[in-house]
């Protein structure tokens, strides 16, 4: 009966030994770990991509697709701000039936290529929306402005002509890339250009 005593405080002694142990090296609280810590998203292809987050919060992890573009403008100083005088030997203005197109820079084919707009002028919005919601990555790609209606003989309305190209990354001055809008804007000698590219928001499908 003594050594059953015995036994039994040995063994309830071990358990609080075991019970004042856990208690010191309890888990700590990843709160209080992350006080002074920074989250957010370390994926390369989001609009909210950072390179010097301490921790991933995955629901910060958003991705832009694309739901229209636009050019909001095209300026030729040299020619008077027009689209045609550029291509056509006529004293006449035409505004331009316009194409617009997008590809990933390596690309074979358009992810974008527009229907026709027609007469617009140089200085007037214009605007497609997205037949399909297309992802935009933090690479390069290439554009083409098109006027149908300009032809590289220096005649009007016989075919298509471009009126302007550029690459741009929508993700690289990702102040151009803020509040559901990508802005490209470009210059090439005295030819000025704005397009814009219209996204939402979502995670990863």
């Amino acid at each position: 009966m003594k050594k059953t005593f015995f036994k039994g405080l040995f063994i309830l002694g071990i358990a609080s030994s075991a019970l004042v142990l856990n208690s010191c090296y309890k888990k700590e609280d990843p709160n209080l770990v992350r006080e002074d810590k920074k989250g957010g998203c370390n994926d390369f292809d989001s609009p909210f991509y950072n390179a010097t987050i301490d921790y991933i919060v995955e629901e910060d992890c958003k991705f832009a697709f694309t739901n229209a573009y636009e050019v909001t403008y095209y300026n030729r100083q040299e020619n008077g701000d027009d689209w045609d005088q550029y291509w056509c030997v006529t004293p006449n203005y035409e505004p331009a039936d316009l194409i617009l197109r997008i590809k990933e820079l390596d690309a074979n084919d358009w992810f974008f290529e527009s229907t026709v707009n027609e007469d617009q002028e140089y200085n007037t919005i214009t605007k497609w929306i997205a037949p399909g919601a297309v992802k935009l990555y933090n690479k390069n790609y290439v554009y083409e402005l098109i006027d149908e209606d300009g032809d590289s003989d220096f005649t009007c309305d016989t075919g298509s002509d471009l009126i302007f190209t550029g690459i741009f990354n929508p993700f690289e001055n990702i102040e151009n890339a803020e509040d559901g809008v990508v802005t490209v804007k470009q210059m090439v000698g005295q030819d000025s250009i704005q397009i814009r590219i219209y996204y939402d928001l979502k995670a990863e499908i």
